[in-house]
C-alpha cells in the first residue's frame, strides 16, 4: 500500500510516495508512467522535507500504510524523500487524475496534502471559467534580470471568501517543503501558476515587436512569457501594473471585510431602523468593529489591526467604493450617508417592496417624502409601460 502526496515549491508541485519501507523512486516513476505523465530522469531528485517524527523517523499518516509504533514526543522534524518534480501541464494532468478520488490506482491512496491541491486546481480552474483573472510582470524564477509576463488569479466577493477558506483548510502537509512560506502566499503561487496555464494553452500566440507595452501583451500569449528589455523599463512596467492592481489587491489581502447590520429599534416608535457599517474579522466572523470608530480612530493603530501593510481607513474606502460601483444604480453615483438612504429606497422599490414598507423602514412621517427618495431605473419604466401594454392587450383578447 502506498499513499500519495504532494507539496509546492518554486513553481513545482513535489510529488512523493509513503511507504511502510522506503523504496526509493522507482514506485513513484512506475506510478507516473502508468498514468501517462512522463518525468525525465532530472526531475527525480532527493528533497528535504519536515514531517511529524518520533526518535525512529517521520510518523505514518495512515494507518493503512503502517501502524504508528510512537504516539508520544511526536515533533516536525526534517527527513528526505525521493520526489518527481512536476511543472504545470504535468501537474495538472496528475491533479485531475486525482481529483475527487481516495485510490488514484490499485493499492495507491490519495494523501490529504494531494487532495488539497485538487481542490485548489478545480477553484483556479472556476476562477478562469468566470474570467477572474488580470495580466502582470514578474521578476522569472531563480532570475534577477528577467521578467515574465503572467496571468494572475482576481479574487472578488465570493471568490475572495473562498480563496481564504482555502488558506484555512491548507494542511499542515502541504506546506511540508517550504514551511517558512505562509499559507496564503504559497496558495496564490499554485493558484496563479495554474490560471496562467490553462490561460496561456488557449490564448493564440502573435509575435511581439515595437514598444515595450505591445511586447508585453504579445509575451501575455507566447509559451513561456519571457520579455526583454532594459531594467529601468521593466521595473517601471511591473510598478505601473502593480498600481493598476491595487484595488483588487488591497481587498483580496486584507485580513477583515467590510459588511453592514440592519438594525430595528428597540421598541415601536422609538426611531427609525439604522444601518451600521462594520469591519469584520476574516479568521473570527464573531469580531465585528463599527466602521467609526475605524475612522475616527487617531494616533497609533489598535492592536487589532496591526497586520503587516493593512491600513483600515484605505481598506473602508476601497470597500465602499466597489460596492458603491456594484448596486448603486439610476442618479445614484457619489457614495455619502444621505445618497445611501436614497439607494436603499430606490433597490428596494425596484425589487417589488411597497412605498408604505420603504416609508417605515426609512421612518418617514409621509409619504410624499419617501416618494422623493425613490429613483425609478429607466429599465423599470420600460418594464412597467410593457406589463401595462400587455394587460391592456389581454383584455381586448376577453
Amino acid at each position: 500500500m502506498l499513499s500519495l502526496h504532494a507539496g509546492f515549491s518554486a513553481n513545482r508541485l513535489l510529488v512523493w510516495c509513503e511507504s511502510a519501507q522506503p523504496q526509493g523512486a522507482k514506485p513513484l516513476a512506475d506510478l507516473l508512467k502508468s498514468l501517462g505523465i512522463h518525468v525525465d530522469r532530472q526531475g527525480f531528485q532527493t528533497a528535504p522535507v519536515w514531517l511529524p517524527s518520533g526518535r525512529k523517523g517521520p510518523v505514518p499518516s495512515n494507518a493503512l500504510i503502517a501502524e504508528a509504533s510512537e504516539t508520544k514526543n511526536i515533533r516536525i522534524a526534517r527527513s528526505t524523500v525521493e520526489t518527481a518534480a512536476l511543472f504545470t501541464p504535468a501537474m495538472l494532468d496528475l491533479l485531475c487524475h486525482c481529483a475527487r478520488k481516495d485510490l488514484v490506482a490499485p493499492g495507491v491512496i490519495v494523501g490529504p496534502d494531494l487532495a488539497y491541491w485538487t481542490a485548489a486546481m478545480e477553484f483556479a480552474g472556476a476562477l478562469v471559467a468566470r474570467q477572474q483573472f488580470l495580466p502582470d510582470l514578474v521578476r522569472a524564477y531563480g532570475a534577477t534580470r528577467e521578467y515574465r509576463a503572467q496571468w494572475r488569479a482576481a479574487c472578488t466577493g465570493r471568490d475572495d471568501d473562498r480563496l481564504h477558506a482555502l488558506v484555512a483548510a491548507m494542511p499542515p502537509a502541504a506546506r511540508a517543503f517550504a514551511p517558512e512560506i505562509p499559507a496564503a502566499r504559497l496558495l496564490g503561487g499554485f493558484l496563479d501558476s495554474v490560471v496562467d496555464c490553462l490561460i496561456r494553452g488557449t490564448a493564440p500566440y502573435r509575435s511581439g515587436s515595437g514598444t515595450l507595452h505591445d511586447r508585453w501583451l504579445a509575451a501575455l500569449q507566447s509559451p513561456f512569457g519571457l520579455l526583454t528589455g532594459t531594467e529601468a523599463e521593466l521595473e517601471q512596467l511591473s510598478r505601473q501594473l502593480t498600481d493598476w492592481r491595487r484595488p483588487i489587491s488591497v481587498i483580496s489581502s486584507a485580513p477583515f471585510r467590510l459588511c453592514f447590520r440592519l438594525e430595528e429599534p428597540a421598541f415601536e416608535g422609538a426611531g427609525s431602523w439604522q444601518v451600521n457599517y462594520l469591519l469584520q474579522a476574516r479568521n473570527d466572523p464573531s469580531l465585528l468593529i463599527p466602521a467609526g470608530s475605524v475612522w475616527q480612530a487617531k494616533g497609533a493603530k489598535s492592536p487589532v489591526f496591526r497586520y503587516p501593510g493593512f491600513q483600515p481607513r484605505e481598506h473602508m474606502l476601497f470597500s465602499l467604493g466597489q460596492a458603491a460601483a456594484a448596486h448603486l444604480r439610476g442618479p445614484v453615483t457619489k457614495l455619502t450617508p444621505h445618497v445611501l438612504r436614497h439607494a436603499c429606497a430606490s433597490r428596494l422599490y425596484g425589487e417589488g417592496i411597497g412605498l408604505a414598507a420603504i416609508q417605515q423602514l426609512l421612518g418617514h412621517r409621509w409619504l410624499s417624502t419617501t416618494v422623493r427618495y425613490v429613483h425609478v431605473a429607466d429599465e423599470a419604466i420600460e418594464h412597467a409601460y410593457q406589463q401595462a401594454a400587455e394587460r391592456a392587450a389581454a383584455r381586448f383578447k376577453e
